[in-house]
């Protein structure tokens, strides 16, 4: 499965420190994927990323929840910032 660094990192940080739900998390690991208006360009614009996924949106597929928590709890825990 593919990894998204700074998208999987805001939808962890959403659920396991901000204590958001699912779907808010999903919201904000999307605004790090699509590309945004006077903003840096999201994840989805780099083009290693476009050949990776072609057209579709990762977000909002389940390996992308499992590979991101998989990679980002211990970083939380291991931070201190989990359930914060």
């Amino acid at each position: 499965s593919d990894f998204f660094p700074r998208s999987s990192y805001e939808y962890a940080k959403s659920l396991l420190v901000k204590n958001k739900d699912e779907q808010k998390a999903r919201e904000n690991a999307l605004s790090e994927w699509s590309e945004s208006y006077n903003g840096p360009p999201g994840e989805g614009e780099d083009p290693y990323n476009q050949l990776l996924t072609g057209k579709e949106n990762p977000i909002h597929n389940a390996d992308f929840a499992n590979v991101s928590l998989k990679f980002w709890t211990p970083f939380f825990k291991a931070s201190g910032q989990e359930g914060q």
